[in-house]
């Protein structure tokens, strides 16, 4: 996995120019945007140069890592609820993460995730801690892609409105260090298959069920898709769809036998790249180009768990302008 540090004294900058906004990104956040832009667009030419790469050149690694951005000092307790915090009354680790967002595309939300937060809060809750979603923490959460469920279009393939890049930015690192994020590129996986297997997860052969954010808290019975393909695009850059961590199922023996092989092989040593994110570390995951997961780690409830900032970015909103209604960006 590619990686670049922000030196201290670009740091220190960042951070002395944010911390002169004043303002506020959940009560307004399209000014809220407007000002940090400029500001991280001013970043030093390496890092833009690496963000550039990484969103314009399909040849670039889907994950990158940035490291030693600027969080907010004294932090608040973990919220409890996997919510927003009410008691963070400073702003810097969300302008640093809507400001890289903004370099890459749009961020946005959806109504159907954290009830359409733009800034998410990537917390363990007690009661969801064998959940297969992202309030988990006694058990892993298994290589996928992340899914929009369009829920007056059930028909349509789930990935026509997936957002296109994931950000995490790290505020509190779980306390055992056994928190990591894998990411497994899609043209790593394809080096480890046979034609003959790239051939069926080419086909559509295989339905994705709908996330738990939308059946599971709902009660909900499993809504599944139109038959897709996993892989999509050309061979030189193709483009994956994958659930192996809330639902994907093959119509056939064949298409079943390969999501057992697929399982295996996302995660060998040299496909599946792992970080364990620390405070000021920010991951960028390209949602199209890979797969990502999460390993199982201890939960303290105390209020020092791990705490991540979590945005979904679109290259552009145009595509998704049929599902916008009152908000602007979520949908």
């Amino acid at each position: 996995m590619d990686k670049i540090v922000l030196s201290e004294v670009a740091k220190a900058e960042l951070r002395r120019s944010l911390q002169d906004l004043n303002l506020h990104p959940y009560e307004d956040i399209e000014t809220f945007l407007l000002s940090i832009y400029p500001i991280c667009a001013n970043l030093p030419w390496d890092v833009l140069r690496k963000l550039s790469e990484f969103r314009n050149d399909p040849r670039a690694y889907g994950a990158l890592l940035l490291q030693n951005f600027p969080i907010d000092d004294n932090l608040p307790p973990t919220p409890s609820d996997g919510r927003l915090s009410k008691d963070k009354k400073t702003f810097i680790s969300e302008a640093c993460v809507l400001g890289v967002s903004q370099i890459l595309g749009q961020p946005i939300g959806y109504h159907d995730e954290k009830a359409g937060d733009i800034i998410q809060a990537l917390c363990p809750v007690k009661t969801e801690a064998h959940a297969t979603s992202s309030e988990s923490s006694a058990v892993a959460l298994g290589f996928h892609t992340d899914f929009n469920f369009d829920n007056d279009n059930p028909d349509q393939p789930f990935n026509v409105l997936n957002p296109d890049y994931i950000i995490l930015l790290s505020l509190r690192a779980d306390r055992d260090g056994k928190a990591y994020t894998l990411y497994a590129d899609a043209r790593d996986i394809c080096k480890k298959l046979t034609l003959a297997q790239i051939d069926i997860i080419r086909r559509p052969l295989f339905q994705f069920a709908a996330s738990y954010s939308f059946t599971g808290k709902c009660g909900t019975d499993r809504i599944w898709s139109a038959p897709c393909p996993l892989l999509k695009g050309p061979v030189a850059f193709p483009e994956l769809s994958i659930d192996l961590l809330c639902g994907v199922r093959g119509l056939n023996e064949e298409a079943t036998d390969m999501l057992n092989v697929l399982r295996r092989v996302c995660k060998l040593p040299d496909v599946a790249t792992r970080v364990c994110l620390r405070p000021g570390d920010l991951l960028l995951i390209d949602n199209r180009k890979g797969a990502h997961a999460r390993t199982a780690f201890t939960a303290y409830f105390d209020g020092g768990d791990r705490w991540l900032h979590r945005v979904y970015v679109r290259r552009s909103l145009w595509e998704l302008r049929q599902g916008a209604k009152a908000a602007l960006r979520v949908f």
